[in-house]
């Protein structure tokens, strides 16, 4: 079946400190969740995320500082759902005091996870001077998989734009450092899938940042469509 998303939660800031603190959305148990946090310029030093596993339960798919420029980090996790409730608590390591900090989380519904491992040296590049990179690209191994671009950008300013055949599916755009976009596009038959550039508008030629390229698995079966129950106590 095919997969669906729920509402994301977001956090952004621009003030002085080192938490990045998300709500955690309307998820069902058995669903995953996807969260992406990071942290964009305004410190010269270069800090990674927590451990996300130890910190929330999230299995860490990627956790990176990258120095040059505008310094950046992102942090990438992905988790089944188990009555979920409250706020997810992430810290970044090795300061005290950054700002830009950034951070989404999104329900993904009728996935069994990543269909393909995630490895660094084909699926995640650190982008320079470019605020509208091309995310690598990903051979997909099951039918009807998902590929999902994350963008980290420095200097996007206000307006996201997917890649030809993509659809936003989260995002954060508030202010010149602080940007994530999430896009995703159904591929229906196995293959290789090599994306388009980015298309973002008003731009920062400076722009540095990173984009990594993941793919999702449907679920073998049953729907990818929410269920609810209804008691009709009383009734016949």
């Amino acid at each position: 079946m095919a997969i669906t998303y729920g509402t994301a939660t977001t956090f952004s800031s621009g003030a002085a400190g080192d938490n990045i603190d998300l709500t955690v959305p309307t998820v069902n148990d058995g669903e995953r969740l996807l969260v992406i946090v990071g942290q964009g310029a305004g410190t010269a030093v270069d800090p990674a995320i927590e451990d996300m596993n130890a910190a929330e339960g999230f299995t860490e798919i990627e956790n990176t500082g990258e120095t040059g420029g505008r310094d950046h980090s992102i942090g990438i996790g992905l988790k089944v759902a188990a009555s979920e409730s409250g706020t997810y608590n992430f810290n970044l390591v090795g300061i005290s005091s950054g700002v830009d900090r950034v951070g989404i989380c999104l329900p993904i519904i009728g996935s069994d996870g990543l269909d393909v491992t995630y490895v660094k040296a084909t699926h995640y590049a650190d982008v320079t001077n470019d605020p509208t990179p091309t995310s690598p690209a990903i051979t997909t191994v099951t039918n009807n998989a998902e590929v999902v671009l994350i963008h980290l950008c420095t200097h996007l300013a206000l307006t996201a734009v997917a890649p030809t055949g993509y659809t936003i599916r989260a995002d954060i755009t508030d202010s010149a450092n602080r940007n994530i976009v999430v896009a995703t596009k159904l591929v229906a038959t196995a293959g290789v899938e090599t994306p388009g550039a980015w298309a973002h508008t008003d731009g920062d030629a400076a722009s540095e940042g990173i984009t990594v390229t993941l793919a999702l698995k449907p679920t073998a079966a049953g729907s990818a469509t929410r269920r609810y129950s209804l008691s009709l106590a009383g009734v016949g």
